[in-house]
């Protein structure tokens, strides 16, 4: 989303600008301020609507920053919300498995109750045949005596009354014990039944509710992963929309450095407007004005001394990068306090320590002085200053000294980096073109 301004509309804006009024002089004549005038107004509208334009579309750009971040915390809930039901859901499946795990517990020790059940079992069968034996035996007694007749026998064979009584009390405890056998043969039989379903039941119930949560837990387990997807999910597009809120921040940057690049232009402007109006008066006053006749020559020398160490070369091997980079520019250089002129009258447009801005990274202390001269504007860029005698806004005259030669920026020494450029800057060309 990054906006950048091309050479072009840099180039339009410089051409608003005019120079003071000793450069004036030499222009067309008093028509040519007039259409100067009217091509300024003409601008200056123009301008007013970019600043507009400008402050709209910071102000858009603020408001998707604001639903950005808007979005940002939303999203920022949802993860916190999703957290929370991952945690929850971590819970559920710590308590299916100590559930499972009680559940296998009393699965072992219901089998540890079978396995007692089924020595029971042994040892009840094993006394159930013994009284199958037993009651046979009595059953086949009986058959052989006559069943009830031995008893009467038993009890008739007495020889005296007390021994009938003996007899009588034998032979009922007989009969009461081969009853108590078989109630008790009966009882346990019934009894084994009824324990061995119950034991497997209760087996069959543990199994099933294993099964079942079981069944929870891998519900539980499939949440959880579904759960951490949408976690993904909501990061990706957290991720997203920090990217686009960064961009975003880096757009309103390029927007502010705009509009003070627009500021800085109207100042100018403004200035531009308010000398070209003094020189119309003064030039409704006088019969002829001075005028530069072209062609090359008529940039004075920009420093206090002419030792030129690097001249204009599109294809030169910058001395720190190491690679090809275009030398737009004049190096003068010199040792000791060199002062540095304006090369011709004109307005400041940057004046600006360690100035960045488009097309000027690592210029250092900086000057951009803006002339019309023969109807045509020119720029005129002064770098690697150490100190600098102008601010923005400034008219400068021909001549003027506006700082001394230094080493700012990225310079391997100190030298004057001049540059010249037609048409406003971002048109380069060779300096040697221009100065006397």
């Amino acid at each position: 989303m990054k906006r950048i301004i091309s050479y072009s509309t840099i180039l339009a804006v410089l051409l608003l600008l005019l120079v003071p009024e000793a450069t004036l002089t030499g222009a067309a004549g008093l028509s040519d301020v007039n259409k100067k005038i009217e091509e300024l107004n003409k601008k200056e509208k123009e301008l007013n609507e970019q600043k507009g334009n400008l402050s709209s579309e910071a102000k858009t750009t603020e408001q998707k920053i604001e639903e950005n971040q808007q979005q940002q915390a939303q999203v920022n809930q949802r993860i916190i919300k999703l957290q929370d039901e991952i945690e929850t859901t971590e819970k559920s499946i710590g308590l299916k498995e100590q559930e499972i795990a009680t559940n296998v517990k009393e699965i072992d020790e219901t089998d540890k109750e079978i396995k007692q059940l089924e020595t029971e079992i042994e040892e009840m069968q094993e006394r159930i045949v013994k009284r199958d034996e037993l009651l046979k035996n009595r059953l086949r007694s009986l058959q052989q005596s006559g069943g009830e007749v031995s008893y009467l026998e038993v009890i008739m064979g007495a020889q005296s009354f007390g021994d009938f009584l003996n007899r009588a009390t034998v032979v009922n405890k007989i009969m009461d014990q081969d009853k108590t056998i078989l109630e008790t043969h009966v009882s346990e039989k019934e009894s084994l039944e009824n324990k061995k379903v119950e034991v497997e039941d209760k087996k069959q119930s543990l199994i099933e509710k294993k099964e079942a949560l079981e069944t929870q837990k891998k519900e539980l387990e499939t949440l959880q992963a579904s759960l951490a997807d949408k976690v993904a999910e909501q990061e990706v597009l957290l991720a997203q929309l920090e990217t686009e809120e960064s961009e975003l921040e880096e757009y309103k940057l390029t927007l502010a450095q705009e509009q003070e690049i627009v500021r800085r232009e109207a100042a100018a402007l403004q200035q531009a407007i308010k000398q070209a109006e003094e020189e119309k008066k003064r030039l409704e006053q006088l019969s002829q004005s001075n005028s530069y006749s072209g062609g090359g020559g008529f940039f004075a020398w920009p420093a206090g001394t002419r030792n030129t160490t690097s001249e204009f070369n599109p294809y030169r091997l910058h001395p720190i990068y190491k690679i090809v980079r275009p030398h737009r520019g004049l190096d003068i250089a010199a040792r000791g306090d060199i002062p540095i002129y304006a090369a011709e009258s004109g307005v400041v447009y940057i004046a600006d320590r360690y100035y960045e801005g488009y097309g000027a990274a690592g210029f250092g202390n900086v000057v951009f002085i803006t002339h019309w001269l023969n109807g045509q504007v020119y720029t005129t860029v002064y770098a690697h200053m150490r100190d600098m005698n102008v601010s923005e806004g400034q008219t400068v005259t021909r001549g003027q000294q506006i700082g001394w030669m230094g080493s700012t920026g990225d310079s391997t020494g100190q030298h004057l980096h001049f540059e010249v450029h037609e048409g406003g800057y971002g048109n380069a060309v060779n300096p040697r073109k221009y100065l006397q």
